[in-house]
């Protein structure tokens, strides 16, 4: 009896495991390599919830299982850009297709899990343009002619419809998209780092996080940074965040001498609570505490150095110094945006 018993679990188990296989899609266990502690079913499992159920948004259902990609198949599912998703921090992706009940529409949903909601808002904001229309959706969405995209959380969320008559797609993509947005729990924001920047002549949503190697220089492991246009002039200003005062001090030094290399009248100064870099002049670089900040390109005139100076100026009212060495950057209090 036992004998038995055993040969037919042998036979269910087996059975279950070839269901599995031959239908991948539809199982979050096949989800590939995630970054989530070596749980790919649970993750995918979580992100899948996010998707709408049918008829949570009328006259919509799925026209199919997911489908999921994780780091090391995400070339099948968007290769042109897998390279820039990757280094933007890229775990896991679900995909699913929706159809309306009369098949005239069809919309497909792509959710990106990132690493944390700073690296979300990163690769949103590499995506955005400004010849789009930007909506409240998530933290903020913008709206194309046939496609929305929003961030919230550690979620970047794609919505696509496919239209074979009829007027545009907006009210659908809008309804969509906020059944999403409203799985998605936490209120969350703009990255604080930002609130370091100053205003005056700031280009709207030129925002970006850039999450690795930062303006090119291995010494700047990731960092922040804003456009700006006064009078036809075009400049930017950066912050660089690190794990301390004393690594702060390190990429400064390292930046210090990459211009010296370029610009011998480059200079550095010593101040009461910070350093700072001229040239000739004009301050291009600071470094105060775990942050170090500047103006690109170095030579921008006076609107650039007066706008980094403030950028500093809003640093030391906001943040009293750490000791030397001491943990603590922007990126693991300040910088993610979750309130």
């Amino acid at each position: 009896m036992k004998s038995r018993i055993l040969l037919v679990t042998l036979l269910a188990t087996r059975a279950l495991f070839l269901a599995t296989w031959a239908h991948p899609a539809a199982s979050p266990s096949q989800a590939g390599e995630t970054d989530l502690a070596g749980a790919p079913s649970q993750a995918a499992e979580a992100l899948a919830a996010l998707l709408p159920d049918d008829g949570a948004v009328p006259g919509w259902k799925k026209a199919g299982p997911p489908t999921f990609y994780g780091r090391e198949n995400l070339w099948d599912c968007i290769n042109g850009a897998a390279a820039l998703y990757l280094d933007y921090g890229f775990s896991l992706v679900v995909t699913a297709e929706y159809t309306t009940g009369d098949g005239s529409t069809t919309a497909a949903m792509e959710i990106y899990q990132m690493k944390t909601p700073l690296h979300a808002f990163a690769i949103y904001a590499a995506e955005r343009s400004h010849q789009y229309t930007f909506i409240k959706i998530g933290v903020e969405g913008y709206l194309g002619r046939n496609v929305l995209n929003f961030w919230k959380g550690p979620y970047y969320t794609k919505v696509t419809s496919y239209r074979r008559a009829g007027e545009g797609a907006g009210e659908s993509l809008r309804n969509l998209a906020a059944a999403v947005a409203e799985r998605i729990p936490g209120q969350y924001a703009e990255p604080e780092a930002f609130g370091y920047f100053p205003q005056k002549n700031r280009v709207p949503r030129s925002e970006r996080y850039i999450p690795k190697d930062f303006l090119g220089y291995p010494f700047f492991r990731s960092g922040y940074r804003v456009d700006y246009q006064d009078e036809g002039s075009l400049y930017q200003l950066f912050l660089v965040p690190n794990p301390s005062p004393g690594k702060a001090k390190e990429a400064f030094a390292s930046y210090r001498e990459h211009l010296a290399s370029q610009d011998p009248d480059v200079s550095p100064e010593t101040r009461a609570d910070y350093q700072d870099l001229t040239a000739p002049g004009r301050q291009t670089a600071f470094q105060y505490g775990s942050f170090v900040g500047g103006v690109l390109p170095t030579g921008a005139g006076d609107s650039a150095c007066k706008g980094a100076q403030e950028m500093l100026k809003n640093l030391q009212e906001a943040i009293r110094p750490a000791p030397q060495d001491a943990p603590g950057s922007v990126e693991n209090g300040r910088g993610q945006g979750h309130r």
